[in-house]
């Protein structure tokens, strides 16, 4: 959920790459060579204890909206968000958090190496499910805005079927768009001083070519993943709002449909406003790298741990505002860590599933020869948790 383009907009020739100045996902990062106290707070330890808590919240936020239970058209492209920031903080984590580590105690020199070749590959899945975060963000603002403001076409609109078909979309023009980014880096054997090799993520003559960077990395890139999106959100989300305003001034006159709906709306307002706060840094580090400005360092580092932190916190936001969602995350929470059971049972009790609970089992007896308008006893067994004694009332039916 995150907006940032590619590091060095500056020369057209082929060397190593210096990523000084890159942004999270932006290419390849060799933090293992000079790595500052800064760093290592912020990309090192924060980072990397936020990216593993989105990931742990993303697999549960996935685990549960793909639930059939969870089965809405909103919910569904919540999903796409959800995976699509996994795997921007995972690509986060290994590329920058764990080199920073290892970089500033200067050890883990094969793990180097290895992510000096998978780099490349990793920084163009990364910028791919960059945009899906962003298309997907913007295809909630969109499903909301119908949802609360076009009611009568909601139902039609925002269904299950048709959110796939949007979902799907957002992740075709995802990796289309960014289809040029696998061709950016290449991973390049070098020779040092006493003739043993090592890998180098260099830029290809295409991300060199100057029409390339300034028609796509520089333009398009600002166009698409910057201006249009801020534009949209700005504008849909100020509609949105202004339409909840008023229905909560004449609340008891709406059906619990347009309740529900005023509620899931008020949640993504929470979610968008969440994103374009933690994107503000960004937004200004890739308008001014687009220009080819310098930037300071510790600007590129705190705004990529920003990136991490807007794309790991909406499981809680969900979980905040989201009541059924919260009930189902809190019950997944209990299957994986049965130690939680008591602890949600005493703060918690509507969503955990009360111990004095009865049980109903309704057993259908019918005669061997069919007897039509006659009444034949059902059982119906009660069985309480906290005794052993069964109760078995008889209630007529007719078979």
């Amino acid at each position: 959920m995150d907006h940032k383009v590619v590091g060095s907009s500056g020369t057209a020739k082929n060397e190593e790459v210096d990523w000084s100045n890159s942004s999270v996902c932006n290419g390849p990062s060799h933090l293992s060579q000079s790595v500052t106290l800064f760093q290592l707070i912020v990309i090192g330890f924060l980072t990397t204890i936020v990216c593993i808590i989105g990931i742990f919240g993303n697999a549960c936020s996935v685990i549960v909206l793909s639930s059939p239970k969870m089965k809405s058209s909103l919910n569904c492209i919540l999903l796409g968000l959800t995976i699509c920031d996994t795997v921007l903080i995972f690509n986060t984590l290994i590329i920058f958090s764990i080199p920073a580590i290892s970089g500033y105690f200067d050890i883990g020199l094969s793990y180097s190496s290895l992510i000096e070749y998978t780099t490349p590959m990793l920084y163009a899945s990364g910028m791919t499910a960059q945009t899906g975060s962003v298309y997907s963000v913007i295809a909630v603002t969109v499903e909301r805005f119908i949802a609360v403001c076009h009611p009568l076409y909601a139902r039609s609109i925002c269904t299950w079927s048709r959110a796939k078909f949007y979902t799907l979309g957002v992740l075709l023009f995802s990796i289309l768009y960014n289809i040029p980014r696998w061709g950016e880096f290449v991973t390049m054997e070098r020779e040092t001083e006493n003739n043993s090799t090592y890998p180098r993520n260099e830029m290809t003559e295409l991300r060199c070519n100057p029409d390339y960077i300034f028609y796509y990395v520089q333009w398009t890139n600002f166009v698409v993943m910057i201006l249009f999106p801020i534009v949209v959100l700005i504008v849909l989300n100020i509609i949105i709002f202004a339409e909840v305003h008023r229905s909560n001034s004449r609340r008891q006159e709406l059906s619990k449909f347009q309740t529900r709906e005023i509620s899931l709306a008020v949640m993504l307002l929470i979610v968008v406003a969440v994103f374009l706060g933690c994107s503000i840094l960004p937004f200004v580090n890739n308008f001014m790298e687009s220009m080819g400005m310098p930037l300071d360092q510790d600007i590129v580092d705190l705004s990529n741990f920003l990136v991490a932190v807007n794309s790991s916190v909406n499981c809680f936001i969900y979980c905040i505002f989201g009541a059924k969602f919260r009930k189902h995350f809190f019950r997944l929470l209990i299957r994986i860590f049965p130690c939680l059971s008591s602890c949600f049972k005493n703060t918690l009790p509507d969503f955990y599933p009360l111990s004095n609970t009865t049980h109903t089992i309704r057993l259908n007896c019918q005669n061997s020869e069919r007897r039509s308008m006659t009444s034949v006893p059902t059982a119906v067994i009660q069985t309480h948790t906290n005794s052993n004694k069964l109760t078995v009332p008889y209630q007529p039916v007719q078979v």
